[in-house]
Parts: C-alpha cells; structure tokens; sequence
C-alpha cells in the first residue's frame, strides 16, 4: 500500500511525505492510520535493520480494494483453511495449551447452558450440540476475517462462564474499563510496540484509534513471548493482530490497558 489515510487531520499521505513529519506526530498519527479506499484498518512500518524499506499496510483489505497489492493476499493468516473455520453448530471451549492436540466431543441431550455475567440461565443447548475445542489462533482468525463470527451467537465457554461470541469478543475500539473487572477477549490491531523503561522492560502493544489503548505483556513473560511470537525487532509487530484474554484496567495517568500475566492468554496473528 503506497498511501495511507491519517483519520487525525483528515490527510492521505504516502511513505516520504509521512517520514518527513516530526518523531512526535509521527508516532501519534501512526496509531490512526486507514486504507483511503477500503477503510481497513491501517499501519505504518520503519524501515528495518534487514534493509526492508517502509512501508503501508492494512489488513484486511475489503475484498473490492485493489490498494493492498499483491502481497496482501499472502499474508500469514489473511485466508480461513477448512480447519479454522467455526461451525454455527458449535459450542467452542477455549482451549489455552498452546501445541496440544485438539479434540471436540458433543454434550449430552438436554445438557443445560449457563451463561456468563449478564445473562440468565436455564435455557437448552440444542441436541447433540458439538464442542469443539479452539485455539485462541484460530479464533483470531476467525474475528479478523469472519462478520458472521463476529455478530455470532453461538456460544463460547470460559472459565468465567457461557458467553455468545458476539457479547465475549471485543474490538479495541470499543473496550471500555469494567469496575468489576470481567474477563473478556479482547483484539484486534497493532499500530506499534514498545519496551517500558523499567528493567527488565515489559512490553506494550499499542493499538492507536479513538480509545489508544495498550495490552501491557509482563517483563517475566518476555522469553516466552519471543519463543512463541518470534521477532526481530519491535517493528516487527507493527500490523500484528492480538487477542488478549483479560479485563481492561485505567492507569494513574487515565491509560487504558490489559495487562498480560498468563502467556497462554494471548495470541498474534502477524504479516510476514
């Protein structure tokens, strides 16, 4: 993708008109970023020490853009294999071992469903009703690739209870702080990442747009960060996907972020 449209001030920039704004407006604008055709959501990446050249990017491409270039459609993860697709049929079990094998298995006739914090119980999952047992990278890609999973209501179990796909999965852009602290999946891009200053440093994924929030991965997690998602470097990340299991939380300076003290609760969905 050769320009993006910065939503800030409204402006479409390509790559040397974008560098040549100040570090400052640079590493906000990059958190507001747009395809100016499709509207998906974008990012800027530096060039790297590799000697791979800056660039644009926006994933997912809405399927009429002609902007995304023919790298686009290689992206890892940009297209659902038969076996990541979620059946409407299914009850999913979020299954957090990441590398294990997984299994599905139906519930019994008449097995009662107990939903999660702000629903009532009671009802009957269908006959026969199948689980199946998902990773939480296939459920990223479902999320990015999939409306009809996003708006689902079929259900999801946890451990915090029965939730509807629709009501448990929340974009960032619409993730607001939960006084009573409620688990939920939260996802979707990365414009940046960032070490904290302390040592050793924690990790911040930053995710721009309107609510600029950031999922903050703990400094004892960063060797297994590193072996699960490998990287170069911090840019890297630009362009990522997260889901995150865990609750929003409002630092002392009014900063929106998840905390991330559990490895196996998050996944990334990267560009090559």
């Amino acid at each position: 993708m050769d320009v993006a449209l910065c939503t800030i001030n409204n402006t479409v920039y390509d790559i040397a008109g974008f560098e040549a704004l100040s570090p400052k407006c640079i590493g906000v604008m990059r958190r507001n970023l747009l395809c100016p055709r499709c509207m998906g959501p974008g990012f800027y990446r530096k060039a790297a020490r590799s000697g791979q050249a800056s660039c644009f990017g926006a994933r997912p491409h809405a399927e009429f853009c002609d902007m995304g270039g023919p790298q686009s459609a290689s992206y890892r993860g940009d297209t659902l294999e038969q076996d990541d697709v979620v059946n409407r049929g299914e009850r999913i079990e979020v299954d957090f071992a990441f590398g294990a094998p997984m299994y599905h298995h139906a519930v019994e006739e008449g097995a009662e469903a107990t939903y999660g914090a702000g629903r009532q119980g009671g009802g009957h999952a269908a006959q026969r009703t199948q689980t199946r047992h998902r990773r939480l990278s296939t459920l990223l890609k479902n999320l990015i690739l999939s409306e009809d999973f996003r708006r689902s209501e079929q259900l999801i179990s946890v451990e915090s209870g029965l939730f509807k796909v629709r009501d448990f999965f929340v974009p960032f852009a619409h993730a607001e702080c939960d006084e009573l602290e409620r688990m939920r999946g939260y996802w979707g891009l990365i414009s940046d990442a960032a070490q904290s200053g302390d040592q050793p440093p924690s990790l911040w994924l930053n995710t721009g747009g309107r609510q600029d929030l950031s999922v903050v991965v703990d400094s004892s997690l960063a060797d297994d960060f590193t072996q699960r998602f490998p990287i170069h470097e911090l840019e890297d990340l630009a362009g990522a996907y997260v889901l995150v299991f865990g609750c929003v939380r409002v630092s002392k300076n009014a900063k929106k972020y998840i905390a991330v003290h559990d490895i196996s609760r998050i996944t990334l969905n990267k560009t090559p």
